[in-house]
This record gives structure tokens, C-alpha cells and sequence, in this order.
């Protein structure tokens, strides 16, 4: 009968003199592809890494060593570029003019008013027309809108608000004949850029305009048209600041925009009362009745 015994050190094939057969390796390609292949098993196929980058980016040249210095010539004095010219609408303020009719003239044709950078017209690129104010000089009431209606060809609000604003200033007490209706743009603008044209000078010419019309009170229609104005919207509706430019005082209602009065009902009955406070407040008779 014949007994297995496990083999010890002595009886392995190294011990005996005998060398194992050596067990092929795999070439390097067909290595690489099984690693690649276990990790894409494993879900991995992208190589991640924390900081960026730039594959394209040319090869850095060889650091000089000290036995081969490299010498890099200095680069030219950078030119400095002066900083372009503030827009500045209008033009020099000296240039302005000084009375009513010439100001509604150079409203008209000034080029300044319709700079590319704010408004987005190309030279003589405008679809409608500048549009002048209507109105006589020291006028009862004075009424500042932001722009025109679109469509407006020759008339100041010749739409649907100017229709509504006809229909309010006789229930003011005032005919519409007696009052100045401006705007502070000379032609309608698609989205406005109000900080921008503030900060351009929009507002001193609107104010330069005001001077020399010399209302006895303005209503100012839109949020918009008072930060040009020097004002900001009032948090208690009953406290009207003023208007109050290089001497020239004169009484200020702000008032929501005209295109909201037409859509909020509402919003007529707060002006209405908004109107019999203001007119109360500097000694002017409210005349009873209610815009439609």
C-alpha cells in the first residue's frame, strides 16, 4: 500500500537542480490594453485631475544651464493708451442755448443726443423721428414722460397715453393748450439704459430744460425721469420734495408711468389722490373729478 506524503523544500524542483519552466510574459502593448481594459471595467475611463491643463500650449524651451546662458531681450516700452473721452450728451455745456425756442430747435438736431455707445442707433440709423416738446414757456404745469410713444411721428404722445393725458389735465384744472408735455428722450428707445444715460449727462440736459421753461409745477410721469431729475422715488407719498436746480424751486409730484395707469385702475385712483394731496400742499385749488 502506498502512502502520499506532501512534498517538502527538499523535493521542489529548485531543490533538485531542476529549474521550472519560465512562463511567458506578455508585450507591453497587450499589457497596457488589459490595464486600460480592467479599468474601464471598473468604471473608470477618464483621468482627472485637479489642476488644469493646456495640452496645446507650446513646449516650454530648455532652462539655460550655466554653462549655456540665454539671453532674452528686453520688451519695447508699452505705449500707454489714454483713456477714451467720457460721453458727455448734449456737448459742451457752454454751447447749450439759452432760450426756449433755440433749445426745442437744437432738441431736434443735435448729434450728441443720439450717441451709437447709448442708444444703439448707428449714425442715421434711427426708424422714427426726434420729437419736440408742446407747450408754452411758464407754464402752470409741466409734464415729463421718459420717451415718446412709438409711432409718434410729429406730436408728443400721439397714442394711447396721450389720449389718457388729455383726458386728465382738464380734471387738473388746467387745459392742455396751457401745459408743457416733454420727454426725456428725443426719440423712443428700445430698453433704455437709464443709469447710463444719467451718468452721460441726460439728466442736465432734462434740468437745463426745465430752467428755462420755468413751470409753476411739474409732474413727473415714470420712475425712470426722476433719478434725472436729481430725485429719488418717495417713501411717504404725502411729503413731495421739490424741485430744486441752481436756484430754480418748483413743486414735484412723481407719478407712475402712464402705460401702467392705462393698464391698473388702481393706479389712476392712487394719482388722483396723490394730485389732491400735492395741490393742496402749495396753495393750488384741486378741481373735483377723476381721469377715466
Amino acid at each position: 500500500m502506498q502512502v502520499r506524503k506532501p512534498l517538502s523544500p527538499a523535493d521542489s524542483p529548485s531543490a533538485s537542480g531542476i529549474a521550472p519552466p519560465a512562463r511567458p510574459q506578455p508585450p507591453l502593448a497587450a499589457a497596457v490594453a488589459a490595464t486600460l481594459a480592467w479599468w474601464r471595467e471598473a468604471g473608470v475611463d477618464s483621468l482627472f485631475e485637479d489642476e488644469p491643463r493646456r495640452w496645446l500650449a507650446p513646449a516650454k524651451a530648455p532652462e539655460a544651464t550655466s554653462t549655456q546662458q540665454t539671453t532674452t531681450p528686453a520688451p519695447p516700452p508699452s505705449m500707454s493708451q489714454p483713456a477714451p473721452a467720457p460721453i458727455r450728451l448734449g456737448g459742451p455745456r457752454e454751447a447749450w442755448p439759452t432760450t426756449l425756442p433755440a433749445f426745442h430747435a437744437w432738441w431736434l438736431t443735435e448729434p450728441s443726443l443720439d450717441h451709437p455707445d447709448l442708444t444703439g442707433f448707428a449714425p442715421h440709423g434711427a426708424t422714427q423721428p426726434r420729437i419736440p416738446p408742446r407747450g408754452p414757456a411758464n407754464p402752470p404745469l409741466m409734464v415729463i414722460v421718459p420717451q415718446p410713444e412709438e409711432g409718434d411721428a410729429t406730436h408728443l404722445l400721439s397714442g394711447p397715453q396721450g389720449r389718457l393725458l388729455a383726458a386728465i389735465v382738464p380734471m387738473l384744472g388746467f387745459s392742455e393748450a396751457e401745459v408743457m408735455i416733454a420727454s426725456a428722450l428725443p426719440r423712443p428707445m428700445p430698453l433704455p439704459d437709464w443709469p447710463a444715460l444719467a451718468a452721460s449727462g441726460l439728466g442736465a440736459v432734462l434740468l437745463h430744460h426745465v430752467a428755462l421753461v420755468a413751470p409753476r409745477r411739474i409732474i413727473a410721469f415714470g420712475s425712470n425721469v426722476l433719478p434725472l431729475l436729481s430725485h429719488a422715488q418717495p417713501q411717504n407719498t404725502v411729503a413731495f420734495p421739490p424741485l430744486n436746480h441752481e436756484g430754480f424751486v418748483c413743486p414735484l409730484l412723481p407719478a407712475g408711468d402712464l402705460a401702467m395707469l392705462l393698464e391698473r385702475p388702481a393706479a389712476k385712483a392712487r394719482f388722483w389722490q396723490h394730485w389732491l394731496e400735492f395741490s393742496g400742499s402749495d396753495g393750488a385749488a384741486p378741481h373735483s373729478g377723476s381721469a377715466g
